[in-house]
């Protein structure tokens, strides 16, 4: 398979698992980095769609929501939204709710501060994530010497419009 149609048959598995799993249609413009080793058996493709920068990461294993935040941010990546599966909004926080609950039966009054770490235990592979800024590289991990290390020069910043 050549490089050529390696990318437009990714290009098209990307665009299908954000349709399918995700119920997000984004086209994508092009690849930065295919398939980037991130520690556990997981990878993650950095991609374009349009001006929009998105990490989707993957696992042959489970993946929860924590364990996508400390890619991220480690790949050298600032997150700026989380797609839930089935674009289902309270994906997270119905997760979360439960999780507290089963820990907590007795507590009836549930706030958000209750809820926040209970939301990184929700399972989210594969998982979409819009990226707002990558800080002058991204990297990936090698698993030889068990750490991070640089894999491209790459700076992005997404300027969040806010509507007064």
């Amino acid at each position: 398979m050549s490089d050529a149609e390696y990318t437009a048959q990714k290009k098209r598995e990307i665009e299908r698992i954000c349709k399918d799993y995700f119920r997000v249609n984004l086209r994508v413009t092009s690849l930065i980095i295919p398939d980037v080793s991130t520690q556990n058996n997981s990878f993650t493709t950095v991609f374009k769609s349009g001006h929009i920068l998105y990490a989707l990461c993957e696992a042959e294993s489970t993946m929860t929501l924590g364990d996508v935040r400390r890619v991220v941010k480690r790949m050298g990546m600032d997150a700026e939204a989380y797609y839930p599966p089935e674009m289902d909004v309270r994906y997270f926080t119905r997760f979360a709710r439960k999780a507290f609950l089963s820990v907590y039966p007795g507590r009836e009054i549930v706030n958000n501060s209750d809820l926040q770490y209970y939301q990184n235990l929700a399972l989210y592979s594969p998982a979409l994530v819009r990226i707002g800024r990558v800080n002058g590289q991204i990297r990936r991990f090698n698993a030889r010497a068990g750490s991070w290390q640089k894999l491209i020069d790459y700076t992005y910043f997404h300027p969040q419009v806010q509507v007064k």
